[in-house]
């Protein structure tokens, strides 16, 4: 009985404190819930076949530019900037972005390191390789820029209290996610558990400081 009374008062208070970020986070389980549906319906070389296969000059270029969103650097450039604002709140974009970049890299490299990219798996004669992109053969699973993309927006809409702009910030995590398999260095699997990464990664640190929430204009 304390247990459940002690899991019940925890459960209250994450869903008090966190309440005005569930435009983001109904919006990712709807995503989720469609993600994880096509996971367990087709295979991963099918699925990287169809995203590869509508390739155009145009996408090339957003895809091996914009995939770089998801890099480190970028959410260090994000934090460094927010610091000139607030220390507190950069504070919570380093710590999110540390912690769901060494639960990424512990997991391709120390549990998945086995783990084949698409280029090694799949006959590149028959995919489009976007010229200027280094094609990488191990350490595929989880995408290490999708989890850094979705804890960064993930964030960033947290800090947000425009229902609208949170649900749109998936847009930029979910386009990186799109741009590892369309410039094969991913599966689609390896996205939807970065994915997963870094939303966790980012309610789990932003509950640690929920006190730094935004006040509600509404």
């Amino acid at each position: 009985m304390f247990v459940q009374n002690m899991l019940f008062c925890f459960f209250v208070e994450l869903n008090n404190h966190l309440r005005h970020t569930k435009p983001f986070l109904f919006a990712y389980i709807f995503l989720c819930i469609g993600a994880i549906y096509i996971q367990y319906s087709f295979t991963q070389e099918s699925l990287s076949y169809a995203i590869n296969s509508i390739h155009t000059p145009l996408l090339d270029v957003f895809c091996k530019y914009g995939t770089h969103i998801g890099d480190g650097l970028f959410f260090v450039v994000i934090a460094a900037c927010i610091s000139f604002f607030d220390r507190k709140v950069a504070l919570v974009f380093i710590l999110t972005y540390l912690i769901s970049s060494v639960l990424a890299q512990g997991l391709k490299h120390l549990i998945f390191s086995d783990s084949l990219r698409p280029a090694m798996v799949l006959d590149l004669t028959h995919m489009h390789v976007v010229q200027g992109v280094e094609i990488r053969n191990y350490n595929s699973f989880p995408s290490g820029h999708t989890t850094s993309a979705f804890a960064l927006f993930a964030l960033i809409s947290f800090y947000t209290s425009n229902r609208l702009l949170q649900i749109l910030s998936l847009v930029p995590a979910v386009f990186v996610g799109f741009t590892r398999i369309y410039l094969l260095q991913h599966f689609f699997e390896d996205t939807l558990f970065g994915s997963l990464l870094g939303v966790i990664a980012a309610v789990v640190i932003y509950y640690s400081f929920y006190k730094l929430k935004p006040q509600e204009n509404e």
